[in-house]
């Protein structure tokens, strides 16, 4: 039996067990961000893109990974001014700040933490804040694409007008609620045609943190490449 294959298998066994079993418990977001790219393809032939999937934890048991990484209410610029992620649809524009003009939404990810998750309130020096995953990624002014759990305080982040902003402090908190993660440029695999502004700030959309997690080594956000997964239907 070959990886992809051992792979597909247990992605199959763990989502029998959580179908014919009581909701699982989410999984550690390290322990998602190290697996979603490579289970991905297999959430989408199963219809759960955007939905808790179950998989294998750390420990053996069975917990479920979502694609979602910024909490509902974060504002995204799209050409006609910021609007709720929440309020996005596939099929809409953003706006992008690389290639002059808007970028469409291949898919809207949202998911459900019915139970307590943690996240990480980003606070900048220019007073504004990110309530993200730890695995949201950021764009940053060394050209590269970290992590929220990479950054430290001091780190500097690219704003909407390349603009570097300090990280003040980064407080982890509980939540319960929607979850959101964006799709775009589904076509490039250039990782500069995957950046989004939330709150402000120059983000990764889902492909990108994907990339991120799956290397789990620095992505060069100038020349660097995008790992594509087949999001349209």
């Amino acid at each position: 039996m070959n990886f992809l294959t051992l792979m597909r298998a247990t992605f199959c066994a763990a989502f029998l067990f959580s179908t014919f079993s009581h909701a699982a418990a989410p999984c550690a977001a390290s322990h998602c961000g190290a697996v979603q790219a490579d289970l991905n393809k297999e959430c989408i032939l199963l219809g759960m893109q955007g939905k808790p999937f179950p998989v294998i934890g750390p420990t053996g048991s069975v917990c479920t990974c979502t694609c979602s990484c910024v909490i509902e209410g974060t504002l995204i610029d799209t050409p006609f001014g910021e609007v709720a992620i929440e309020k996005l649809a596939a099929g809409m524009l953003v706006s992008h700040v690389y290639r002059g003009r808007a970028a469409e939404i291949v898919r809207v990810l949202r998911s459900e933490a019915q139970a307590p998750v943690t996240v990480y309130r980003v606070v900048f020096e220019d007073q504004s804040e990110l309530v993200v995953s730890e695995n949201h990624t950021f764009v940053t002014a060394n050209g590269t694409v970290a992590r929220t759990i990479d950054l430290p305080v001091g780190a500097l982040i690219l704003d909407r007008n390349h603009n570097s902003v300090a990280v003040k402090q980064i407080i982890a908190e509980r939540y319960t609620g929607a979850l959101f993660n964006l799709v775009i440029r589904d076509h490039s695999e250039l990782a500069r045609d995957h950046v989004v502004i939330t709150n402000g700030k120059q983000s990764g959309d889902f492909l990108m943190q994907a990339t991120r997690d799956a290397s789990q080594t620095s992505l060069d956000f100038h020349n660097g490449t995008i790992t594509l997964l087949p999001f349209r239907s």
